[in-house]
C-alpha cells in the first residue's frame, strides 16, 4: 500500500510512461504492471470503503428489525387479546339471540292459539246468527209465498171467469162477423150484377166507340176481423192495393219512409224478388226512374235494392234534415189538429225514436196554431189527449166563426177608414151595446171620444156639451139573419150614463195607443195582438205558472204567459211584469191594474177627472169614456149557443190563495217559497220557517247599511275630472229621472257640489228594461289599485268535501249596503240633465269596489269562513254534513250578517238543498258539475264567423275547461285560427272541434270532491299538439273518482320534442299543476309510454 502511494515512484513511472512505446524494455513492462496494480488497489480500496459503509448500514438495519420485531410482537399480543374478547362477545350474542328467538316463538304460538280460539268462538256465534236469520227468512218467505199463492188463486179464478166470458163474446162476435161477411158478399154480388147490366147498356148505346178494357169500379169491401188463426186470405184478396210510388211531386222524398211503405206492402202481399224489381219500372218516377234504368242491371234482390237505393238517395246529413223538418213543420191554416199531430208525431219518431210522449206533446204545441196552443198548454200529457181536446176546440172555434162573423160599422166615418171587417178573430161581446165587437172599437166609444182630449197641466177638465150618440151594431146570431139596433143616449142624464172607463195615452216600445185604468184589476194586462206588434223574442214570454184569472162574467181565463215591459204614461216609464191574454179574453189593448198604480204612485181624482204621480207636480186629465151602465151589458143575454163563452174582461182578480208572478211579493212570501222548495221533511221545514222569521231585520226588502267599514277612493291626482253628460232620447231621459227620484227617496244618492262629474249610461237588461249605470272609466284610470285578493273559485268549490246540505245567501244590492267615506263621496258624482248628484253608498262600476266588498264579507263572517261557509263577494254558501248541524251553521251565519246591519235578497236565496247552484256550478254531495243554465248559451252558440267570435266562444267554453277531457287538444283547430298572420278559414276540423266542445259542455261530467284521506292517481298523456292529464282518487275497491281534467297546447319548441320527451313533459307539467293536491303524500302516476314506466 505504501509502495503504491509513493510519490517518487509514481513520478518515475510517469516519466517511463512518457517514453516512446517502441522501446520494448523490461522497465516499461514492469511499469505497466505496476500501473495496473495501482489501479486495482485503488478500486479495492473503494470497494473496502463501500463494504464498511454497507456494514454500518446492515448493523443499523439489524437494530431497526429488532425494534420492529419487539413492536410487532406487542401488537400481535394486543390483537390476540382483542380477538379473544370479540369471540366471547359473539358467543354471548348468539346465546342471547337463541334465547330471544325462543321467546318470540313462544309468544307467536300463544297469539296464534288465542286468535284460533277467538275465531272458533266467532265462527260459532256467526253460524248461530246466520242459522237463526236463515230460518227466520225461510219462515217469512214461506209466509209470503203462501200469501201470494192465495192471492194468485183468487186472481186466477177471477181471470178464468172473465176469460170464459170473453170466449163467449168472441164466439158471438165471430158469428156476427160471419153473418156480416155473408151480407157483404151478397150485396157485392148484387152490385156487380148491376154494374154488368149497366155495362151492357153502355155497350149497346155506344156501338161506335173503340173497345176499352173493362174496369170494374172499386167498391169498398170491409176487411174481416182478425181471427186467432190469422187473416182471412180469401177476403183479403178483395182488397185492392197498389205498390208505393216515389219521385212524384206529391210523394214524400224521404227514401227511408218509402222503403218502409214498400215493406208494409210486401208484408200484406208478398212478392218474389223478380216481381218486386220488375214493379219499380212503373212506380219510380223522375230522378229515381233515371237511376233505376242504369242500376237495375246490377241489382237482383230486394235486399240489394234497399241498400243501393239508400246509398243513392239518403243524404249524409239525413238526421239534420229530419231535425230541420221537425223544426220547420208548422200547422197549416186549414189543417186539422188531428192530421197535424199524428203526422208530426210520426216525423218526430223518425227523427229520434227515443223521444218521450211528453216531449212530443211540447214540440207539437210549439208548432201548432197559437189559439190552440194557448188552450192546450199544460192541460194535456199525451198526443191522444191533445188530439181529442184540440179537435173539440177546433169545433168550438168553427161554430163561433160560422155563427158570428163580425162586421163593425162606425156611425161617423173617419177619413182614413170607414169600416173594419174582422173574420178570423174569436167572439168578443161589447158590454156597451151587446154588439159582436170589442168595447174599444164600439161606435159609441169612438164617437164620445171626440169631445175628450188632454187639456194640459194644472187645468180642470171641462164637460162637453150634450148630444146624442148613435150606436150602430150589426150582429148575426144565427149566421144568416142580421138585426140592427139603434140606441140613443143622452150624455147629460145621470140615470142612463155612468162613467165606466178611465183612459190614458201610453206607449210600449214602438207601439202607441190608449190603456184603461182599472182599479178592480189586480194585475196589468196586455192584449196578445199588442204583444205581437212589439216583435219581442218568444223566450221573453215566460209561462204563467199560477192559477187562472177570474173574469167579470164569473168565468176564468189562464194568461198565455207574462213578460216584463216598459210602459210609458206621460213622463212615467216604469218596467214591470204584465200578463198577456188572448184577444177573446181581453177586450182592450192594455189594462193598467193595481200593481201599476202601486208601482208608479199614481193618484186618481175621480171627481176632477185627473190623475197625478207621486212626487211630481204635473196633473193630467183622464180621457174619460162613458157608456151604458154595467148591469146587463157584460154579455149577451141570449147567446146563439149554449156552449158559447162570454169573453168580455172587465176586471181581473186573483183566484183564492194564488200569487202570480206579476205581484210584488213580501219577505214572508219569499220565506214561504223557500221553505216549499227545501229538501226537508215537513217537521224540519217548519223549523226552517221559524228560523228565517226570527231574522226580521235581515229579511227586509230594503238594502241595509253596515258600519263595519267604509269605501275610500284614493286617486293619484287631486285635479277633478269633469265629463259632459251623454245625450239620451226622451224616453231614456224619463227613465233616468224616474230612477234618480227613487234613489233620492231611498237615500242612495244626494245632490252634489263636487268638481268631479261622470256621465250616466243605460245598459239594456235581458227582460227588456234598462239598468242605471255610471261610466267611471276615467275615474278608475287615476284610482290607486287595492290589491286585496278575491278567492279562487276552484278552491272554494273543492272545499265542500263531505257535505250533504247546502244553502246559498245573496245580499240585497250588496254594494249599496256599504257607506262611502265622506271625503270620497264627491268623486262618485255623476251628471244628468236634471243636475249633479253623488252617491252616499258604494256604487257599481268603481275599480276597487270588489276588493272592498270581499274585505267586508270576510271581516263580517270572520272565523266561520272556511269552516261552515264560503263567500265570494255577495254570494255566500253554507254547508253542513247533517240537517241538525246545518240549522246551527245557518243561524250562526245569519247572526253575523244581521249584526253587521246587512240585509238579504230572499228572492235569490235558497235553503237546505242537497243540490244547489253556486258560482256557475252545480254542487252536490257527490261532486261538482257545470250549471246547465250557464252551459245552455254554449249549446246554442252559432258557428263563429270571425276571430272576435272565435275568441268569444273559446272564452265562454274555457270557463268550464276542467270538465272537458283534453280541452286544449280538442280545441286546437279553433285555437289555431287566432295565430298571428293566419287567415280565417272555418274548416271541417274546426266544425268537428266546435261540435265536440258543445257536446261535452251540454252534458258535462260530475267531478268528485278531493278527499285527503284517499290516495291520488295522476294519468298523463301527450300528443303532437298538446298535453293532457286526469287527476283521480281511489275511494273504494276498484273505484276511482275523477277530480279534475287538465290540458294545454304545446308551443313551437315543444312540438319538436321526441315522443318520450313529450310524455315526460306531460308528467312534469301535471305534477307541478296539481302539486297542492299531491304533497306530501304518496301518489301514483300512470302513463302509457313504456320508456317512462
Amino acid at each position: 500500500m505504501e509502495l503504491a502511494t509513493s510519490p517518487s515512484w509514481a513520478s518515475e513511472a510517469s516519466e517511463q510512461r512518457a517514453l516512446p512505446s517502441e522501446l520494448p524494455t523490461p522497465g516499461r513492462a514492469l511499469g505497466s504492471l505496476a500501473k495496473t496494480t495501482f489501479d486495482q488497489s485503488d478500486r479495492l480500496a473503494l470497494v473496502m470503503q463501500k463494504l464498511e459503509h454497507q456494514g454500518e448500514q446492515l448493523a443499523e438495519l439489524s437494530k431497526q428489525v429488532l425494534r420492529s420485531r419487539f413492536h410487532l410482537e406487542a401488537k400481535f399480543e394486543l390483537l390476540s387479546t382483542s380477538t379473544k374478547n370479540n369471540l366471547d362477545q359473539v358467543q354471548t350474542s348468539l346465546e342471547d339471540k337463541q334465547s330471544t328467538t325462543q321467546t318470540s316463538d313462544d309468544l307467536l304460538k300463544a297469539v296464534k292459539n288465542i286468535i284460533t280460539e277467538e275465531m272458533k268462538n266467532r265462527d260459532v256465534l256467526l253460524l248461530g246468527n246466520m242459522r237463526f236469520m236463515v230460518e227466520q227468512l225461510q219462515r217469512e218467505v214461506q209466509q209470503d209465498l203462501q200469501d201470494h199463492h192465495n192471492r194468485l188463486s183468487g186472481v186466477q179464478a177471477e181471470v178464468s171467469t172473465k176469460v170464459d166470458n170473453c170466449v163467449g163474446m168472441v164466439k158471438e162476435l165471430n158469428q156476427a162477423v160471419g153473418n156480416l161477411q155473408s151480407l157483404c158478399l151478397q150485396k157485392s154480388g148484387e152490385q156487380m150484377t148491376a154494374v154488368q147490366h149497366l155495362e151492357h147498356k153502355m155497350a149497346t148505346h155506344f156501338v161506335s166507340a173503340p173497345p176499352q178494357p173493362r174496369q170494374l169500379p172499386n167498391f169498398p169491401v170491409p176487411i174481416p176481423a182478425v181471427s186467432p188463426a190469422g187473416l182471412n186470405v180469401e177476403h183479403l184478396k178483395l182488397l185492392k192495393l197498389s205498390f208505393p210510388t216515389y219521385g212524384r211531386p206529391q210523394d214524400d222524398p224521404d227514401p227511408v219512409l218509402y222503403l218502409s211503405k214498400c215493406s208494409d206492402f210486401l208484408a200484406i202481399k208478398p212478392l218474389s224478388d223478380a216481381d218486386i224489381l220488375a214493379t219499380f219500372r212503373t212506380v219510380l218516377h223522375g230522378t229515381a226512374r233515371d237511376w233505376w234504368e242504369i242500376a237495375r242491371t246490377q241489382i237482383h234482390t230486394w235486399a240489394h235494392f234497399q241498400q243501393q237505393f239508400l246509398t243513392a238517395f239518403l243524404a249524409e246529413d239525413y238526421e239534420d234534415e229530419l231535425a230541420d223538418r221537425v223544426r220547420s213543420r208548422k200547422q197549416e191554416e186549414h189543417e186539422p189538429i188531428r192530421d197535424f199531430a199524428f203526422s208530426f208525431r210520426a216525423l218526430c219518431k223518425r227523427w229520434n225514436p227515443t223521444l218521450t210522449e211528453s216531449a212530443i206533446v211540447k214540440m207539437i204545441l210549439r208548432n201548432a196554431k197559437p189559439q190552440l196552443c194557448s188552450q192546450l198548454r199544460g192541460r194535456v200529457q199525451t198526443v191522444d189527449e191533445l188530439v181529442r181536446l184540440g179537435h173539440q176546440l177546433e169545433k168550438d172555434l168553427e161554430h163561433i166563426h160560422d155563427a158570428c162573423p163580425l162586421t163593425l160599422e162606425q156611425s161617423t166615418p173617419s177619413p182614413k177608414r170607414t169600416s173594419l171587417v174582422r173574420e178570423e178573430k174569436p167572439l168578443v161581446t161589447c158590454w156597451r151595446c151587446k154588439g159582436q165587437h170589442s168595447p174599444g172599437a164600439c161606435p159609441a166609444y169612438k164617437s164620445s171620444s171626440a169631445d175628450q182630449s188632454k187639456k194640459g197641466h194644472n187645468r180642470k177638465p171641462t164637460q162637453s156639451g150634450g148630444g146624442n150618440v148613435s150606436v150602430s151594431c150589426t150582429s148575426s146570431p144565427g149566421g144568416t139573419k142580421k138585426t140592427r139596433a139603434r140606441t140613443s143616449v143622452q150624455q147629460g142624464s145621470d140615470e142612463q150614463m155612468v162613467p165606466q172607463l178611465l183612459v190614458v195615452p201610453l206607449s210600449i216600445g214602438a207601439w202607441a195607443g190608449r190603456a184603461v185604468v182599472d182599479t178592480g184589476a189586480s194585475y196589468t194586462l196586455l192584449n196578445e195582438d199588442v204583444w205581437k206588434t212589439l216583435n219581442r223574442p218568444q223566450e221573453d214570454l215566460k209561462p204563467w205558472v199560477k192559477g187562472p184569472l177570474y173574469l167579470a162574467n164569473g168565468e176564468t181565463e189562464t194568461p198565455l204567459g207574462w213578460a216584463t215591459i216598459n210602459i210609458k204614461v206621460n213622463d212615467s216609464a216604469p218596467s214591470l211584469p204584465v200578463a198577456v191574454l188572448a184577444p177573446k179574453a181581453l177586450a182592450y189593448s192594455v189594462v193598467l191594474g193595481l200593481d201599476y198604480l202601486s208601482h208608479t204612485g199614481m193618484q186618481i181624482n175621480v171627481t176632477d177627472k185627473t190623475y197625478t204621480f207621486k212626487g211630481k207636480p204635473e196633473t193630467y186629465l183622464f180621457q174619460l169614456r162613458c157608456g151604458p151602465t154595467l148591469q146587463g151589458c157584460t154579455s149577451d143575454p141570449s147567446p146563439p149557443s149554449g156552449t158559447q163563452r162570454r169573453l168580455t174582461l172587465l176586471s181581473s182578480v186573483p183566484p183564492p190563495c194564488s200569487a202570480p208572478a206579476a205581484v210584488m211579493r213580501t219577505p214572508q212570501d219569499y220565506i214561504d217559497l223557500a221553505v216549499e222548495k227545501c229538501d226537508l221533511p215537513e217537521t224540519e221545514a217548519s223549523r226552517l220557517r221559524l228560523l228565517l222569521e226570527s231574522f226580521t231585520k235581515l229579511c227586509s226588502s230594503l238594502p241595509g247599511r253596515t258600519d263595519v267599514l267604509t269605501h275610500y277612493i284614493y286617486t293619484n291626482t287631486q285635479v277633478p275630472i269633469k265629463q259632459k253628460p251623454y245625450r239620451l232620447s226622451v224616453v231614456k231621459q224619463a227613465m233616468v229621472k224616474q230612477k234618480l227620484q227613487e234613489m233620492l227617496e231611498s237615500g242612495i244618492v244626494e245632490p252634489s257640489f263636487s268638481g268631479w262629474a261622470s256621465p250616466v249610461v243605460l245598459v239594456p237588461k235581458k227582460d227588456g228594461g234598462y239598468r242605471f249605470c255610471v261610466d267611471y272609466r276615467k275615474l278608475n284610470a287615476v284610482t290607486e289599485t287595492d290589491a286585496y285578493p278575491l278567492p279562487n273559485i276552484t278552491e272554494l268549490l273543492e272545499s265542500l268535501t263531505g257535505t250533504m246540505l247546502f244553502s246559498t245567501l245573496d245580499l240585497n244590492s250588496g254594494y249599496w249596503q256599504v257607506t262611502m267615506d265622506s271625503m270620497s263621496k264627491a268623486k262618485t258624482a255623476f251628471i244628468t240633465s236634471a243636475g249633479l248628484f253623488q252617491f252616499q253608498v258604494m256604487p257599481f262600476g268603481l275599480k276597487n269596489a270588489p276588493a272592498t266588498f270581499q274585505r267586508l264579507m270576510e271581516r263580517v263572517l270572520g272565523s266561520l269562513r272556511g269552516k261552515i261557509c264560503l263567500v265570494y263577494l255577495d254570494d255566500i254558501i253554507v254547508y253542513s254534513p247533517t240537517v241538525s248541524q246545518h240549522f246551527q251553521d245557518l243561524q250562526a251565519v245569519l247572526d253575523k250578517l244581521q249584526g253587521a246591519g246587512l240585509t238579504l235578497n230572499l228572492k235569490k236565496c235558497k235553503f237546505c238543498l242537497s243540490q244547489i247552484s253556486y258560482l256557475g256550478h252545480v254542487v252536490t254531495a257527490q261532486g261538482i258539475s257545470a250549471d246547465p243554465a250557464k252551459t245552455e248559451a254554449i249549446s246554442h252558440y252559432p258557428v263563429p264567423r270571425n276571430i272576435k267570435e272565435v275568441q268569444r266562444f273559446l272564452g265562454l267554453a274555457g270557463w268550464y275547461h276542467r270538465f272537458v277531457p283534453g280541452f286544449s287538444q280538442v280545441a286546437e283547430p279553433i285555437n289555431a285560427l287566432k295565430r298571428k298572420g293566419r287567415m280565417f278559414h272555418w274548416s271541417d276540423r274546426c266544425q268537428q272541434a266546435f261540435d265536440t266542445l258543445k257536446g261535452y259542455l251540454t252534458s258535462p261530467p260530475i267531478l268528485g270532491h278531493p278527499d285527503p284521506n284517499y290516495p291520488f292517481v295522476v294519468y298523463t298523456d301527450a300528443s303532437d299538439v298538446g298535453l293532457g292529464a286526469v287527476l283521480a282518487q281511489r275511494k273504494g275497491f276498484a273505484t276511482e273518482e275523477v277530480i279534475a281534467y287538465a290540458s294545454r297546447s304545446l308551443n313551437r319548441a315543444e312540438r319538436n320534442y321526441s315522443t318520450t320527451e313529450r310524455e315526460c313533459l306531460a308528467v312534469i307539467w301535471a305534477l307541478e299543476k296539481w302539486q297542492h293536491y299531491l304533497e306530501p303524500k304518496l301518489f301514483t302516476v300512470v302513463t302509457d309510454h313504456a320508456s317512462l314506466q
